[in-house]
């Protein structure tokens, strides 16, 4: 590839519901860190205050239940809501973007950020029916969206090869596997008649 390739695009509320949709959010690896580190926690105080071993055991296994029930109600209450919430953001536009793609890697841009990446950091690209995930091995600014709606659209094609070809991992997929997340999909798709755009 000799000569640079851009692309133009709007991000709106519903893009960064469905990126997340699509995505696998970095920020889950600090959450099972954290988990680990609380009953690490846990562990060095009773350690500390000499509690029996079955009064720890007991201790241990009711922390684990209260924490997968407390994720279970959190995902299938708060995140249904908030997903379904920005989902119907379809006409806010918050971000104007523009990605340049080289030899090297790729350039972005938009209002809010900007920066860089190589290619040898593009993990996994994932085709979805309403835009491309692009995830990096980054923590931060690691997940990239591309909408349908690309300007200019001759270039898309193009780009989408450019990444299936880069890319360590890509998946064509039309329904997430997440239960909570392929429901709020359905739902998105069956409301807009149609697949996604913006």
């Amino acid at each position: 590839m000799n000569d640079e390739l851009s692309i133009k695009f709007n991000l709106t509320g519903a893009d960064a519901a469905l990126s997340y949709i699509w995505g696998e959010p970095a920020s889950s690896k600090r959450e099972y860190l954290r988990t680990g580190l609380i009953y690490l926690l846990l562990v060095g105080l009773m350690i500390y205050h000499k509690t029996p071993w079955h009064r720890g055991v007991i201790v241990l296994l009711a922390m684990a239940g209260f924490s997968y029930f407390a994720s279970k109600i959190t995902r299938w209450g708060l995140v249904r809501w908030g997903l379904r919430r920005e989902l119907l953001k379809t006409s806010e536009v918050v971000a104007r973007c523009e990605i340049t793609f080289s030899e090297k890697g790729a350039a972005y841009r938009s209002e809010k950020t900007e920066g860089t990446f190589n290619w040898d950091e593009l993990a996994r690209v994932v085709n979805t029916p309403c835009g491309v995930v692009v995830q990096l091995n980054r923590e931060e600014y690691g997940l990239f969206w591309i909408p349908l709606q690309v300007s200019p659209m001759n270039n898309r094609p193009r780009v989408l090869e450019m990444l299936r070809s880069r890319a360590k991992v890509y998946q064509e997929a039309q329904a997430p596997q997440d239960p909570v997340y392929r429901g709020e999909f359905e739902r998105y798709i069956g409301v807009k008649g149609e697949r996604p755009s913006v």
